[in-house]
């Protein structure tokens, strides 16, 4: 009996010469003797050209926030089939990509922040099913201290023609994630209060150092009280509370003077 021993290189390439592409391939080996008697060897390879890769996430790193993250992206991996987990600071509510993500799939994430400010992240890995892996790491700041906001000067009149326009200033400040805006609202005296800011809000001018012009041509005669307020980039708010709150009243028309003509009496 003779025996020997060889060994070879395969090309992984197609009958035109271009490499082969993501995917599973049999080789088939066959050995024949000096009798043309012949044994065939088939074995299995898979071909990865490389490991999952991530594009297009959002939000970028070192953003601040005070409640939740929306992360999204993009992965992509020429085996198809990518599987995804993720550990790291904050609760996740992990959205995982379809399983053909040849052409790219998308993944989402809701992520809780943690309750303490400071400087977190989390790590996403995409395993193929060659089992090649890719990480991205998410690099988040926590802002849980709110802003503050002080009103220096005011009118010295609280009784406002309505035609007139009144001014407010004030400075404000944040030590963590920056001021992204100031606020204020005038609202009717037998309101509720404000407890946030939203759309209904006016924008001042400046932020460290704000100034509010507020014009009252278009505003019913009445008591009102306007409400300040402060945005941080995080997300955390501060607003005046009704004690804090400017009160102000609005007078349409000036007041009017009749005068009647008597006739006097001759006296006999």
């Amino acid at each position: 009996i003779n025996s020997a021993s060889y060994s070879f290189d395969i090309l992984l390439k197609d009958s035109d010469g271009k490499p082969l592409s993501e995917n599973e391939y049999i080789i088939n080996l066959k050995a024949t003797d000096i009798y043309e008697n012949q044994k065939i060897l088939s074995f299995w390879i898979a071909v990865d050209v490389g490991a999952p890769v991530f594009t297009n996430i959002t939000p970028n790193n070192g953003g601040y926030y005070s409640t939740i993250i929306n992360l999204k992206g993009t992965i992509t991996d020429g085996s198809g089939v990518v599987n995804l987990s993720q550990i790291g600071d904050g609760s996740s509510d992990l959205t995982k990509p379809s399983e053909n993500i040849i052409g790219g799939a998308e993944f989402t994430d809701t992520i809780n922040v943690p309750t303490a400010t400071g400087s977190y992240s989390k790590i996403y890995t995409a395993t193929d099913k060659y089992n090649q892996s890719t990480t991205y790491e998410l690099k988040y700041n926590v802002d849980k201290d709110n802003p503050t906001l002080s009103v220096l000067t005011q009118p010295n009149n609280k009784y406002i023609q309505r035609e007139n326009s009144i001014v407010f200033s004030g400075e404000a400040n944040d030590l963590g994630s920056g001021l992204n805006g100031i606020f204020y609202i005038v609202n009717a005296q037998e309101n509720e209060d404000p407890k946030t800011i939203n759309n209904s809000w006016t924008q001042t001018s400046g932020t460290n150092v704000w100034n509010a012009n507020i014009d009252l041509r278009t505003t019913a005669e009445g008591a009102y009280k306007v409400f300040f307020g402060a945005k941080d980039v995080a997300g955390n708010i501060y607003v005046t509370n009704s004690q804090e709150a400017k009160q102000l009243y609005v007078d349409a028309s000036s007041p009017t003077v009749t005068i009647e003509a008597k006739a006097s009496e001759e006296v006999g």
